[in-house]
């Protein structure tokens, strides 16, 4: 496994520095003609990195660089896929990519690949050619390579250093490989050493907005992301809307973190967590943040340029995505019951009303999130699902908004709510009812 701008001089980096490569060439007859200026056109266009893999190869064929094989691997910062790797043939001018799992734990081929060794002794460049420098068994990659007709291999490693460095080790993997029984000579090598950086950079460019994207997904909820991402920055700026409220947080958290195993607390937030974003997100609702042990989401009617539009359609996918969590809680208390884990669910409390959903906080450090008096007002309605022992309550202001949900509600009678002037009448999830 492969675990892995326009210029008219080519200068030899420092030694020390933000990037680690290996040495370039200053003999500018090693450039290939034409290959940086279309390297930083395809980058600031949007050139898929596959399309940049393959189009480097060609011109390196062009400039008369026997590549018949090349490999591409580049670290991600991304929630589930620790990089990605591309692979580019000759006989078809095809590139494969493959998404590495964050999570696979098979680590036995890429520990015995040369981007391993390469990666543990900090060097930046591997070279084997059959008949030189090659000894069958060292790699099994490299042997399967010759098995196949390739005469000779390199492999370069790039990595940032220091203040430069995103995110564990920042590296980006290249390698060519040749079946020409010369092998690569000098002069096609340092053409290799002299183009590697930029197809580095190039591809790197062509995956960063498509990472950006899924980190701001990930941290702010995909409408909030993308709006931050589009130019939704400023503190304060914020869009009035009507939303249907989620607030919701666990029985007894407090209790379970103070008896359980620390080491257990993380896993158990986790995995009631994801319950409820998948559900919420299933149905379109947007989780905008966790708080402790709760949750914050919203399923928003109107603005925010994403809205169902209808107050039923909003309210109605609301109590499908709140089914379907304790539906899923059950099995998944089930579950850690039978491993003897301690085991919880949620009180949830639904609401609908005006709140302002933008940027919020110091100049410095901005939160994207909704607030306004129906976010407390939820507060106290999530706060009463405990005091009536309900895991879920749902406010007369959500069944007014949509009186097509009354049937599949149960209601509790009027309570008064802390810090809101008038009793109002409460309702819950009827077990009976089908959708």
């Amino acid at each position: 496994m492969d675990k892995t701008r326009e210029a008219s001089r080519l200068v030899a980096p420092p030694t020390t520095g933000p990037l680690h490569c290996c040495p370039r060439p200053n003999d500018e007859a090693s450039e290939v003609p034409g290959l940086l200026r279309w390297l930083a056109e395809s980058a600031e266009t949007g050139t898929s990195e596959e399309h940049i893999l393959a189009g480097a190869c060609e011109r390196l064929c062009a400039a008369g660089v026997p590549v018949d094989r090349a490999f591409a691997g580049i670290e991600l910062i991304h929630p589930l896929l620790e990089g990605q790797l591309y692979l580019w043939n000759s006989h078809d001018h095809s590139v494969s990519r493959r998404d590495l799992d964050r999570f696979d734990d098979e680590r036995s081929e890429w520990e015995v690949s040369p981007l391993y060794q390469l990666h543990n002794t900090g060097t930046t460049e591997l070279r084997r050619r059959v008949g030189v420098t090659y000894v069958p068994g060292e790699f099994p990659l490299v042997d399967k390579m010759v098995a196949d007709g390739i005469q000779d291999y390199v492999a370069f490693m790039l990595r940032r250093q220091g203040s430069h460095v995103v995110g564990e080790h920042d590296m980006t993997f290249l390698t060519f490989a040749t079946r020409a029984p010369e092998g690569f000579s000098e002069h096609a090598l340092d053409r290799l050493r002299a183009s590697v950086s930029a197809i580095s950079g190039a591809m790197r460019l062509a995956t960063g907005p498509r990472m950006i994207y899924a980190l701001m997904e990930t941290y702010l909820g995909q409408n909030a992301g993308r709006r931050v991402l589009r130019g939704g920055i400023a503190r304060g700026e914020a869009e009035e809307i009507r939303a249907v409220i989620w607030l919701s947080d666990l029985h007894g958290f407090t209790k379970i973190a103070d008896e359980v195993d620390p080491d257990a607390v993380v896993p158990l937030l986790n995995a009631y967590a994801e319950a409820q974003v998948a559900a919420v997100e299933r149905y379109g609702g947007e989780v905008l943040k966790f708080m402790g042990d709760g949750v914050l989401a919203i399923f928003p009617i109107d603005g925010s340029g994403s809205g169902f539009g209808d107050c039923e359609k909003a309210c109605g996918a609301a109590l499908d995505a709140a089914e379907d969590t304790f539906v899923t809680i059950s099995e998944l208390n089930r579950s850690r019951s039978a491993r003897g884990d301690v085991t919880t669910t949620l009180y949830l409390g639904l609401h609908v009303g005006q709140v302002y959903y933008g940027n919020i906080g110091s100049p410095e450090r901005l939160d994207f999130t909704v607030v306004g008096p129906a976010v407390n007002e939820a507060s106290r309605i999530a706060d009463m699902a405990k005091a009536v022992d309900k895991d879920a309550v749902v406010s007369s202001a959500f069944v007014e908004a949509a009186p097509g949900t009354r049937h599949r509600l149960v209601s509790l009678g009027r309570h008064a709510l802390r810090g809101v002037y008038r009793p109002q009448e409460l309702f819950t999830l009827d077990p009976e009812t089908e959708r």
